[in-house]
């Protein structure tokens, strides 16, 4: 079942077929971008501002190991759009490789890899999430406990307390 984007409660071979058609939607996008009438420095900021962070969500709600090979797939599929607009060599150097996913700031270009972030973007997402529900059970937790304080629950409460035992 899909929610929220993303697909749940469904068995990995299930998950896996369900990335492959989600990288799949990104290749119309990406052969927009060798379009001849779209400048390079366009193409590059929408490649680094739109498409690149499309994965990012993923990368927060899937776990790394079910996204790797289909985050490698799309910073491939990345690869060759800015090899084939730049007409740069089909084995692209590592030097290369490596300062197209630099940060602009540092001399990059700024097309951080999908690989690279999905380890770090899911745990962050599932800390932030514990964090949040351990919040949300404190706080309620100190309702709950406010409420059953009161001589109205009071009742309620040895009820409850008596069927739990």
């Amino acid at each position: 079942m899909q929610t929220l984007g993303v697909l749940v409660g469904s068995g990995s071979q299930q998950m896996h077929a369900w990335l492959e058609r989600q990288i799949d939607s990104y290749k119309e996008y990406l052969e927009l971008l060798l379009h001849p009438e779209l400048p390079a420095q366009v193409a590059m900021i929408l490649l680094r501002l739109s498409v690149i962070p499309q994965l990012g969500y993923l990368a927060r709600v899937v776990p790394p190991s079910l996204l790797a090979p289909h985050a490698l797939r799309f910073d491939d599929m990345v690869l060759d759009v800015v090899q084939r607009k730049f007409l740069l060599p089909s084995p692209l150097p590592d030097v290369a490789k490596f300062f197209l996913s630099l940060p602009i700031k540092v001399g990059g270009f700024g097309l951080r890899k999908a690989r690279d972030v999905s380890c770090p973007a899911y745990f962050c997402a599932v800390s932030l999430r514990r964090r949040v529900s351990w919040s949300c059970y404190q706080s309620s937790g100190a309702v709950l406990y406010s409420l059953m304080r009161r001589p109205a629950l009071l009742s309620l409460r040895r009820w409850t307390c008596a069927s739990i035992s």
